[in-house]
């Protein structure tokens, strides 16, 4: 069932448009969400959205790259509601830069705020799941890790992007099976473009290269993006009841592109 009631829900990038519409889908079905971001700014605007709506939400202002925030972060969840049941990682930082133009600092904090700050969120989050008896993760990785582009350009400069997305996939899989004893679930989405319909401000896989600017959509036999929408149902799908049986899947969104 998609009866989320009672259950207490932590969407990390919560601030951000994929993070806002996971927080109020989520609050829609009677969860308690905590909208962890680094901008405080952010969380709150929409922590205070879901408020309006008659939904129950906490702002958490933390550094997710780092092993302290990611502790915090799940002690704040446990702290107001008393649990931990689902864990929506999709903080990250987008990265476009050549080869010859990535430098060693610029590789360590893209890999660090997605797939580093993915790992100890989890880490941290696995006790408390553990004490409640079980729960769901839902990490966030890109449609850019698999190299198909709609236009070359579109793929260029973003090795280390794809390669920490990929990380997360490789992270899925193997803690899956390792989680599978504590009735833990852990499963990645790979969103394709998204466009929120709202604003039509790209989101996701349409801010590349300006000669590349959307992919056509004649390419994507849905013949439209993604929306926020499209993503957050499927990240409420892998953390309901009805995907218990379900752990270490990598599901693409992107309309059969």
């Amino acid at each position: 069932m998609r009866n989320f009631a009672e259950k207490t829900v932590i969407v990390t990038g919560g601030g951000g448009a994929l993070g806002r519409v996971a927080g109020l889908t989520f609050a829609r079905h009677g969860a308690n969400i905590v909208v962890g971001d680094r901008a405080g700014e952010a969380a709150s605007r929409v922590a205070d959205e879901i408020a309006a709506a008659g939904g129950t939400a906490i702002a958490a202002v933390a550094d997710l790259s780092r092993e302290e925030g990611a502790r915090a972060l799940m002690d704040r969840a446990v702290e107001r509601f008393g649990r931990l049941d689902v864990l929506v990682n999709i903080a990250g930082v987008q990265s476009k830069r050549w080869i010859d133009e990535i430098t060693r600092e610029h590789w360590d904090e893209t890999l660090h705020a997605n797939l580093t700050s993915t790992f100890l969120c989890i880490q941290a989050a696995v006790p408390h799941m553990q004490a409640g008896g079980g729960g769901k993760i839902v990490n966030m990785s890109s449609f850019a890790v698999h190299g198909v582009p709609w236009f070359r350009q579109a793929r260029q400069g973003r090795s280390a992007y794809a390669a920490a997305k990929a990380g997360i996939i490789g992270l899925t899989k193997t803690l899956a099976g390792e989680l599978a004893e504590l009735n833990i679930n852990v499963n990645v989405v790979l969103p394709g473009p998204v466009r929120d319909p709202e604003d039509q401000v790209a989101i996701a896989g349409l801010e590349a290269n300006p000669l590349v600017k959307t992919p056509p959509l004649a390419l994507i036999p849905k013949r439209r993006y993604a929306t926020p929408q499209d993503v957050a149902n499927t990240i409420l799908f892998f953390a309901s009841d009805e995907a218990d049986y379900i752990t270490g899947e990598s599901l693409n969104i992107a309309g059969g592109l």
